[in-house]
């Protein structure tokens, strides 16, 4: 599934997490991100419909930006010690 596609859906998402009711839609893939989409369900063996809302979920948990501001500034100052150490 395209970024792009999981952007879509999260953005149709927002706000889902807090709320205690469900949501359906239907989304629109091109005939390659479908065969995708089953292959890696496959490999995984869920559904395809499983699937999508694991990589939703993952999106919308996402750590917050303070964060991934604060785990940047951390790898940024470790930098030279990491390089060393690989």
């Amino acid at each position: 599934i395209a970024m792009d596609d999981i952007s879509a859906l999260v953005s149709i998402c927002a706000g889902l997490k807090e709320q205690k009711t469900t949501m359906e839609m239907t989304i629109t893939l091109s005939k390659d991100q479908a065969k995708q989409l089953d292959k890696v369900a496959k490999r995984l063996s869920v559904h395809p419909q499983e699937l999508v809302r694991a990589a939703i979920n993952d999106l919308i948990s996402d750590p917050d930006e303070d964060f991934r501001r604060v785990a940047r500034h951390v790898f940024r100052k470790n930098e030279e010690l990491f390089t060393r150490l690989s």
